[in-house]
């Protein structure tokens, strides 16, 4: 198992890391396909990475988080999508 660094400096990382008893890692890594890299909220970093059916698949669990519903029945979408991601 590994630690990664986000906002913590490198001693307090490698502190965590020792009582964790896990290794330190480092970016990119590859975590089911995916490289994942340092800064994931940037778009760049997905066009390299993510096919756009996972992308999909993602909005989709958005979608359904915020508006509720099922595969079998759907509710009323009181705002349009492109709305939610502005």
């Amino acid at each position: 198992m590994k630690v990664f660094r986000i906002g913590v400096g490198e001693r307090k990382l490698a502190c965590n890391a020792r009582i964790l008893g896990c290794d330190v890692g480092s970016f990119p890594f590859n975590y089911l396909g995916v490289v994942v890299r340092a800064n994931m909220n940037l778009i760049k970093n997905w066009k390299l990475t993510a096919h756009i059916s996972v992308i999909e698949s993602l909005e989709k669990i958005c979608r359904r988080f915020l508006w509720g519903g099922t595969d079998k029945k759907r509710k009323i979408l009181w705002v349009a999508w492109p709305k939610v991601l502005a």
